[in-house]
């Protein structure tokens, strides 16, 4: 993963910030995962799947 990410700050990325993420990752050759969370226990399942 780019080291270029690493100054982004945390929390909800919005409008620009989501820009330059996706180019980011486009420019490097790298994904972002991505989850559906409808409720606790999909949040949860996730978590547990990715652990």
């Amino acid at each position: 993963m780019s080291n270029e990410i690493k100054n982004v700050p945390a929390g909800v990325a919005t409008g620009e910030t989501v820009k330059y993420l996706l180019d980011t990752a486009r420019n490097n050759g790298f994904a972002y995962p991505a989850v559906n969370v409808v409720n606790t226990n999909s949040a949860n399942a996730a978590l547990e799947a990715a652990a």
